[in-house]
C-alpha cells in the first residue's frame, strides 16, 4: 500500500498513524473532547482517551497522524463509507472524515483547515465526488466552521446509541450531516 502524505505550506504532514503515536493522540483526542464538552458537545464523551481506544482505531487500518515541524498535533480519521449516519456502505462516491481533533496548543491556528484541504485532495485523486462529516449540532461554532470550510449541512439526525458508546450522558447522538461537493 503506498503512503499518501503531503507536507503543506505551514509544515503540516499527514501520515497513516502507527504505534508509537498512539499516547500522543490519546492526548490529542482527550483535549478535543474537552473543548467540544465546553460547548454542551458530548459526542465524544468525557473521558480522556486511551491508547487502547487508539489501537482500535488504527487496527481499521484508517487513522493518521497530523504533524507540525514533526511534532504530533492532530488526528483525523477516513473512511470510505458511513452506513451509520449517512446509509452509505461504500460507493465510492465519498470519503468520510470522523474524528478530526487538533491539540490545544495549535487549535484556532489553521491545522484542521489543512487537514481538511488534505481530505479534499485525496478525495479528488481517488475520483470522488463529495467529503462527508457530521458533528453534534449543539456546537453552533463547529458547525459554523465545517460551512467556512465550504461544507453545507444536508439534514439534522437523532440515532439511538450503541451501549458501547463512549458516555451515555445522552442515549441519542445529535448529528448534523456536512457534505463538500468537488468538481
Amino acid at each position: 500500500m503506498a503512503l499518501f502524505v503531503i507536507i503543506t505550506p505551514m509544515n503540516i504532514e499527514v501520515r497513516k498513524a502507527v504505534k508509537k503515536d498512539f499516547s500522543a493522540l490519546a492526548k490529542v483526542l482527550s483535549e478535543a473532547t474537552l473543548h467540544k464538552s465546553k460547548y454542551g458537545d458530548f459526542l465524544w464523551g468525557t473521558q480522556p482517551y486511551a491508547t487502547e481506544e487508539i489501537e482500535k482505531k488504527y487496527q481499521n487500518g484508517n487513522l493518521y497522524t497530523v504533524l507540525l515541524d514533526g511534532n504530533i498535533v492532530g488526528t483525523v480519521t477516513i473512511t470510505e463509507s458511513d452506513k451509520r449516519v449517512w446509509g452509505d456502505s461504500g460507493s465510492d462516491e465519498a470519503l468520510y472524515i470522523h474524528g478530526l481533533a487538533t491539540s490545544d496548543e495549535v487549535r484556532g491556528q489553521g491545522v484542521g483547515s489543512r487537514v481538511i484541504e488534505w481530505v479534499v485532495y485525496k478525495a479528488e485523486k481517488e475520483g470522488r465526488r463529495a467529503v462527508r462529516l457530521d458533528c453534534g449540532y449543539s456546537n453552533q461554532p463547529l458547525c459554523d466552521y465545517y460551512k467556512k470550510e465550504g461544507f453545507k449541512e444536508q439534514r439534522r439526525l437523532d440515532i439511538p446509541r450503541k451501549s458501547s458508546a463512549r458516555d451515555l450522558r445522552d442515549p441519542i447522538y445529535k448529528v448534523a450531516l456536512f457534505q463538500r461537493s468537488l468538481s
